[in-house]
């Protein structure tokens, strides 16, 4: 026998035996015979165990069995890794979700549980690409796992063990997902009940204007006309009765005031403004519309264009 040795794990999905059978057939291919076994153990685990024996004959013409026996321990590593983000990080992120999280419905565990999942595939910006964020996990899993197996005796290589133990970095990263995520999920909750509130206090108000198109200058301030071309606010001269109001608060108020059936958001070519469109669009939903190219339009990016990037908001 060239390498034995056995795994303590869990195999919820019922695919570990077959998924060791497959990763390992390179080994076959070069001459070794590879023996899979997997045997039940307490607790819902199972013990996977692998052997590499030496072939009748030899097939590889580049590796020897001393090779091969080297190979075998690297993809051995390998393949654990990859069982373990497959198997034990999810596990563990609802595990640790259903301690942590109490008093809190089903459907707030299964949020929270989605998106700590979501942070640690695609980190917290949700810019990072999830085979590179996976590809480092699984190279510094890889080491971990080398050096246990090296110092490991006639015991089987408890996973669970060597996670609690040997990758505490990887527990504190699963145990920050969930705390990053909690606090995402209770801002969520906040800004939607927000968002009723507002919509509450809009349907009891009494509709004054029909129409109302919203036009933001691009060196700061906004205004208000109506469908009949008469403005009715023009913020960038009375800025001084309202000192210490954000814009995007004070243009949320007055359309929250004047109630209109309709509000048309000349945006031109502004990208910028992406808060307070989201807000204005979760509140006034189907009354909200965006305008990107009327005369309106025009003239705001002519008067942006005259600005320039500098003085833009």
């Amino acid at each position: 026998m060239l390498y034995e040795i056995e795994v303590l794990t869990r195999d919820e999905s019922g695919s570990l035996l077959n998924q060791a059978r497959n990763f390992f057939q390179w080994f076959s291919d070069q001459g070794c015979r590879v023996k899979i076994h997997l045997r039940e153990a307490a607790e819902n685990r199972v013990v996977l165990r692998l052997e590499l024996h030496r072939g009748l004959r030899k097939k590889s013409e580049l590796y020897s069995f001393d090779q091969l026996t080297l190979i075998f321990h690297r993809q051995f590593a390998e393949f654990i890794a990859e069982h373990i983000l497959e198997e034990w990080e999810p596990y563990l992120v609802k595990k640790f979700v259903s301690q942590k999280v109490v008093g809190f419905s089903d459907a707030a565990k299964e949020a929270i549980l989605q998106k700590s999942l979501h942070f640690l595939h695609y980190g917290e910006d949700h810019t990072l690409l999830p085979e590179y964020v996976r590809y480092e996990k699984s190279c510094r899993l890889c080491a971990r796992i080398e050096e246990s197996v090296e110092t490991l005796e006639n015991t089987p290589f408890d996973l669970e063990g060597f996670l609690r133990f040997r990758m505490k970095d990887f527990i504190r990263e699963i145990e920050n997902a969930i705390k990053f995520s909690w606090r995402c999920w209770q801002n969520d909750q906040e800004y939607e009940n927000f968002i009723l509130m507002l919509r509450d206090f809009m349907n009891e108000q009494v509709c004054s204007v029909e129409v109302l198109h919203v036009i933001f200058y691009p060196n700061g301030g906004f205004c208000l006309w109506d469908e009949n071309g008469q403005q009715l606010y023009d913020k960038a001269f009375k800025q001084k009765q309202h000192p210490g109001m954000k814009e995007e608060d004070l243009l949320l108020s007055l359309l929250l005031a004047v109630a209109p059936e309709k509000i048309v958001w000349h945006t031109g070519k502004d990208s910028t403004r992406t808060r307070v469109l989201r807000i204005l669009k979760d509140v006034f939903q189907d009354r909200l519309h965006t305008c990107t190219d009327c005369c309106l339009c025009r003239s705001v990016e002519s008067l942006r264009q005259h600005y320039g990037p500098k003085n833009m908001k």
